[in-house]
């Protein structure tokens, strides 16, 4: 069938025990390597997961607003970003952006999802600060009300599409262009044709890189955004996927981190979207690229620093029980009371993706945005005090004490001069 596959994960009920497609089908084995946990235990398994570390507010100059106030500052900043001034225009889209990627609203969006997404597509016509901006604002959008979006989204990603493809262009905004392509394509784009060419532009642009060149973030946001289009590829455009594998394997071996972390990590999710679609399928040249991985994974070449080493060791340790055995990569996010369990290659994709887009405001959408926490099987979101009402509470509870106390001991002070 060539209709598009859902982009939701499909690992939920895996026992941890099938065998990763492609390779040989064998047992979990005690095999001794000579990896060493011993510098790697704090190091996170992917560059971006560093962002999510950051204040909840997404920037500094973002106040926290809440309920209908979030409503007003909306309407304020779509009204100002159709303003004649440039510079006021790009503020009011920059707060708009900032402000849906630390608020959830969900479905108290629906309504103004027309003027927004017009917004952004108008945005993207305009200047490179303005066309970055508003590729973050629709990527952005879906992520908060997803295929309600859907009827809004063509025009915008036919304009990316070849804005990312077009090499005249700065590389921020072709970066900027994958990264909510993917993103926008995955989550909000149910138009077969038109995720179509989003799919083909992600293969040509980084397709066209070649082994061995300068590290863009180009090349890093065009892949992880085609491999979160391959999760929604159909048959056919599965099998060109397949065909790529051999340039994502000479990637592999290349001297640029990035680019080997970004290919690797790559590698791993085509075998897990074909463990699911295609299991008896084998890759020619799985041995080869076994020994490679087993390679950088136990690197420990004095010319690389320290932490690049970490950073390398951890993911391909990662890639390589994944392919070569099945076995998975885990990673335990905690919110507060809750883990999100980042337990497949396509959890540990969408969470790096949406980390790149929201930075800051991830944990708060995690928390409260009922599309990605269904996506993550995180369930409802949590009813929670507000804990920093309690202790403004507490304390003013506290200084009156103390202030009933002083006054005691003043007027006991009082009486002892007396």
């Amino acid at each position: 069938s060539n209709e598009m596959a859902k982009g939701r994960n499909k690992n939920k009920d895996r026992d941890g025990s099938t065998s990763a497609v492609g390779g040989a089908s064998r047992p979990k084995s005690n095999r001794q390597t000579d990896y060493d946990d011993s510098d790697c235990e704090s190091i996170s398994t992917h560059i971006t997961l560093d962002d999510d570390m950051r204040s909840v507010q997404g920037a500094d100059d973002v106040e926290e607003v809440s309920g209908s106030g979030i409503i007003d500052s909306l309407c304020e900043h779509m009204d100002n970003a159709t303003h004649k001034n440039i510079s006021i225009r790009l503020a009011a889209l920059r707060h708009l952006y900032l402000l849906l990627a630390s608020n959830y609203l969900g479905s108290d969006l629906i309504k103004y999802k027309a003027t927004l997404a017009d917004l952004a597509t108008k945005a993207i016509k305009k200047t490179d600060e303005e066309c970055i901006v508003g590729s973050q604002l629709l990527a952005v959008l879906a992520v908060q009300i997803g295929e309600e979006l859907s009827s809004e989204v063509p025009d915008a990603l036919l304009l990316l599409c070849p804005i990312m493809t077009d090499s005249s262009r700065i590389l921020g905004v072709r970066s900027s262009a994958a990264l909510s392509i993917g993103i926008t394509a995955y989550f909000a784009c149910e138009t077969e044709d038109v995720f179509g060419g989003c799919f083909k532009a992600l293969s040509d642009t980084w397709g066209a890189f070649k082994v061995g060149t300068q590290y863009t973030s180009l090349f890093c946001a065009s892949l992880g955004a085609w491999c979160l289009a391959l999760e929604k590829a159909d048959n056919q455009q599965l099998t060109a996927a397949i065909a790529l594998q051999p340039r994502l394997v000479a990637f592999v071996e290349g001297n640029q981190l990035e680019m080997r972390v970004s290919a690797g990590e790559a590698l791993a999710f085509l075998y897990e979207v074909l463990g699911e679609r295609r299991s008896s399928f084998r890759f020619p040249n799985h041995d080869h690229l076994a020994n490679i991985l087993g390679d950088l994974a136990s690197e420990s070449s004095k010319s690389k620093t320290k932490k690049d080493k970490r950073v390398q060791k951890m993911t391909f340790r990662q890639v390589y029980s994944f392919i070569t055995e099945g076995e998975a990569p885990s990673l335990t996010i905690k919110l507060d009371k809750e883990n999100l369990e980042l337990d497949s290659c396509t959890y540990k994709l969408v969470y790096d993706q949406l980390t790149e887009l929201l930075r800051g405001g991830m944990r708060r959408q995690l928390k409260k945005n009922e599309l990605l926490r269904d996506f993550f099987d995180l369930g409802a979101p949590v009813e929670q005090t507000d804990e920093r009402m309690n202790k403004a509470n507490r304390m003013a509870i506290q200084n009156s004490i103390n202030k009933m106390r002083d006054q005691q001991r003043s007027k006991l002070r009082d009486k002892r001069s007396c």
